[in-house]
């Protein structure tokens, strides 16, 4: 029993060959990214795309083999030595020949400021060769920035310092929390510009900030990918990392360098302020010089009412005279005006009196004809009354008759349907001869002796075989 179960069970197992589960274990532990630190031990540098180092604790032996792209490490600007000590995300991978778990590094950050310093000076040569640090191609920010795109931490207090000193100048400000520190900063800096860029059109400036920090803090902001993304970005870019003394790479790439966040805060600001100071001035001038104005005005209207109220007598004088004349002709042509109006309106009286006459008659003969037309057609609709009463009486008698004889039809029609039943004559002692087949037999010439027939009676069927026919 227990070995039928045991086949049974392996029957629903999936098998795989050794690529199949190498390639179902990769997919299983590619998510598991981590950052691990320990101590670079050999490296391995073959020319090509590949760099193989161990990873090894410093104590306990441990040992772990690595792999990076050389040109993740060369964006990295880092440069691998043995016994030095690093930080690296990535994630771990079997390498299917070997059989052998390789972490897959996607990030390396020295530890400790003198190789720290050395990566940066190494990094900061090859881009003021390519041209990244130029003068001519930074743009400079707009002297009224309207739409920010802030890029740090949300916990961080460059935010609070940064925004406050920016001011309450009506400017929109949108905001992308990201990491500032760390291995993981780096992935997250640069998506948030590419977002920037590929969603937004009406931002006019971008600022990436964080407060001061050591070397390695600040290890994030001194990187080809960060450098790139800066150099590359369609918007302008404020950089302001760290403490004064602070320059990042971030910093020498960026269009505009601010100290620190209070500073880029006070840069975007102070324009706003000033503006808002002059406009202050420029109004209280203008009202200065629009109360003297009134006031040199209303000294001439005095001087000039003066003057004006000689005149207006004299014209309100010679204003009176005329109205008085107006007055008389007025009346004058007022008085006319009326008896006119007297006559024309006893005209139109007798002609309305004469219309009001000749409507009233038309109104009684129309109530005469009326009456008339109304007893004729009063007494027409009595004699209509007596013929109908008359005409609904015959019809009566003529409907009952025929019903009665209908009745009387249907009555004999049912009893000759009754005589014709077949199942009657059946009853009274007929019967029904059929052949085999079921032929109705209507002669006896119609069947030969040692025929099967069947008769059918009342209550049944009687099969019988012919012996004579008479």
């Amino acid at each position: 029993m227990s070995s039928l179960l045991a086949e049974d069970v392996l029957e629903k197992e999936q098998v795989y060959n050794v690529a199949g589960y190498i390639a179902r274990l990769n997919q299983a532990i590619k998510p598991l990214k981590a950052v691990i630190q320990g101590e670079v031990g050999q490296v391995t540098d073959r020319g090509g795309k590949p760099i193989y180092f161990k990873l090894r604790d410093k104590e306990g032996g441990a040992v772990l083999e690595c792999l990076i792209w050389r040109d993740k490490l060369q964006g990295i600007g880092v440069e691998l030595k043995e016994g030095m000590e690093i930080k690296v995300q990535g994630y771990a991978e079997i390498y299917p020949p070997m059989g052998r778990i390789t972490l897959m590094a996607l990030y390396v950050v020295p530890i400790g400021e003198g190789a720290l310093k050395l990566a940066y000076e190494k990094l900061k040569r090859e881009l003021d060769l390519a041209g990244f640090f130029r003068e001519d191609r930074k743009r400079s920010r707009p002297q009224f920035v309207q739409r920010i795109g802030l890029i740090t931490s949300n916990t961080a207090a460059a935010k609070k310092d940064f925004l406050t000193h920016l001011g309450n100048h009506g400017i929109t400000v949108y905001f992308i929390d990201v990491r500032v520190e760390g291995v993981k900063a780096v992935g997250s800096i640069v998506d948030a510009i590419r977002w920037f860029n590929e969603n937004t059109d009406d931002v006019e400036l971008l600022v990436i900030t964080r407060g001061g920090g050591s070397l390695e803090s600040l290890q994030a902001f001194n990187t080809l990918e960060i450098a790139k993304a800066i150099y590359s970005s369609k918007i302008p870019i404020m950089s302001a990392v760290g403490h004064e003394q602070d320059v990042t790479i971030a910093d020498l790439v960026a269009d505009v360098r601010a100290s620190v966040p209070t500073h880029a805060g006070k840069l975007l600001g102070d324009p706003w302020e000033a503006v808002k100071a002059k406009v202050d001035a420029i109004e209280r001038h203008v009202g200065a010089l629009f109360r003297n104005r009134l006031k040199d005005i209303d000294g001439r209207l005095l001087a000039s009412g003066n003057n004006f109220v000689g005149y207006y007598s004299k014209y309100l004088a010679q204003c009176s005279r005329d109205l008085e004349e107006r007055q008389k002709s007025m009346v004058r042509r007022y008085g006319e005006v009326v008896v006119r109006s007297v006559r024309d309106l006893e005209m139109y009286q007798s002609s309305l009196m004469r219309c009001f006459k000749d409507v009233l008659g038309a109104i009684k003969k129309t109530e005469y004809d009326f009456v008339f037309n109304y007893e004729r057609f009063s007494r027409r609709l009595v004699v209509i009354r007596q013929t109908v009463v008359q005409n609904e009486g015959r019809v009566g008698k003529v409907a009952l008759s025929w019903y009665s004889g209908l009745t009387t039809r249907v009555d004999n029609y049912d009893r000759l349907l009754l005589a014709s039943d077949p199942q009657l004559k059946l009853k009274q002692g007929f019967s029904i001869v059929r052949t085999q087949s079921g032929k109705i037999i209507k002669s006896g010439r119609e069947l030969q002796v040692n025929a099967i027939i069947a008769s059918q009676l009342a209550d049944g069927v009687i099969d019988a075989e012919v012996t004579n026919i008479y």
